[in-house]
């Protein structure tokens, strides 16, 4: 009901994962498995952190990819604008919509 801000839930959820990599490297599995609904999910732990490590831009980056992979597996319309407008934020170095000026 009352969440705590997201950057620090998503820092201490990258800080309990113990190894980023691999989970950065199971969703890119899942991903090449035609998996990218479940790979978005998992990817999500590391991509959503706050800040510039490696391993969590590297996780946004994949994440426009897979989000981009992901529009053209849906056929709404308004959610094939929503994965490319996610995609999109991800390469402007945007995390979500909040944090837009």
């Amino acid at each position: 009901m009352h969440p705590s801000p997201p950057d620090e839930a998503s820092l201490e959820i990258l800080s309990a994962l113990g190894d980023p990599a691999a989970v950065l490297n199971r969703a890119k599995e899942l991903a090449a498995g035609g998996r990218t609904q479940l790979a978005l999910h998992v990817i999500d732990l590391v991509a959503l952190a706050p800040g510039d490590d490696p391993v969590v831009v590297e996780a946004r980056a994949v994440k426009a990819e897979m989000c981009r992979v992901r529009s053209e597996e849906v056929e709404p319309f308004v959610s094939k604008s929503c994965y490319r407008s996610s995609a999109r934020l991800l390469d402007q170095g945007h995390i979500s919509w909040q944090d837009l000026p």
